[in-house]
């Protein structure tokens, strides 16, 4: 199966704590590994104000991976994401070699 090289900006509830961040990190690390993929680089971190309020939020947790996965992975992904609550936005971008 092809692998291809993704980012994923992730931007969580600001109120969670590191436990919570790092369930969600850990979490997407185990789908990318079933689908015999892995992370690129560390996972930057970092706690911002939002241009607009998203879900009565005016911060968030954003979070950016760099992943190499499986062209199947991303609907993983999003059936995953999508209904949790204490993500706020998240997209996957393919990167270009």
């Amino acid at each position: 199966m092809k692998l291809g090289k993704y980012e994923l900006m992730l931007v969580l509830r600001p109120n969670l704590v590191e436990d919570e961040v790092q369930k969600h990190l850990k979490g997407i690390n185990t789908l990318i590994e079933e689908t015999n993929g892995k992370f690129l680089s560390e996972p930057n971190i970092e706690k911002r104000s939002l241009a607009y309020s998203i879900k009565k939020e005016n911060a968030g947790i954003y979070i950016t991976i760099t992943y190499e996965a499986s062209t199947d992975f991303n609907g993983k992904l999003n059936e995953m994401l999508k209904y949790d609550d204490n993500v706020l936005r998240y997209m996957p971008v393919l990167l270009n070699d």
